[in-house]
């Protein structure tokens, strides 16, 4: 499924592991059953996006050492065909500047 966020109005204040800064926003998604999950985030040409996720019981902006997808400033980032089992997860996306980001889900 396709979902469009933005950071517009976000503020910095969740911890990534690739030492950026910029508004973050986090999502939260559920895997129903194990199997491969693929997500593509996108936002906007010359707008460096910032990924990671974890599983946890709450979403916190606690000093975590999430790790990043790649520390390269790209506008794309993609987590492709991995295995999750059930449960709820979180992913964080942080961006250079205000920006619409498009996500693209694929859960089993």
């Amino acid at each position: 499924s396709r979902r469009v966020f933005t950071t517009c109005n976000a503020s910095y204040d969740m911890n990534l592991s690739c030492g950026r800064t910029g508004n973050d926003i986090v999502l939260a998604f559920r895997v129903a059953s194990p199997g491969n999950v693929n997500i593509v985030m996108t936002a906007p040409a010359g707008v460096d996006l910032f990924a990671a996720f974890d599983r946890s019981t709450t979403c916190a902006a606690e000093n975590r050492n999430r790790q990043c997808l790649g520390s390269n400033p790209s506008n794309t980032r993609t987590l492709q065909t991995f295995t999750l089992v059930p449960g709820d997860y979180y992913l964080y996306m942080g961006t250079s500047e205000p920006a619409t980001v498009v996500v693209d889900f694929t859960l089993p």
